[in-house]
């Protein structure tokens, strides 16, 4: 088995600092459209969605 030549020490003083936008790059970025809005569509509209799980064998059978 291979050992990686990090010793433990290398390892616990590794860190990383992560920043996001602050608050006036959000707002400049959304006035300028480029926003993450995504409209989730389903692939069935719902009374495909209920008339499938409702009117089903089984449920034919205990009802």
């Amino acid at each position: 088995m291979h050992r990686s030549s990090m010793s433990q020490s290398d390892i616990l003083d590794a860190t990383v600092v992560l920043q996001g936008l602050t608050q006036d790059q959000v707002t400049q970025q959304r006035a300028a459209g480029l926003g993450n809005d995504v409209r989730l569509q389903t692939s069935r509209p719902y009374r495909q969605i209920l008339k499938e799980n409702i009117f089903t064998f089984i449920n034919a059978a205990f009802f």
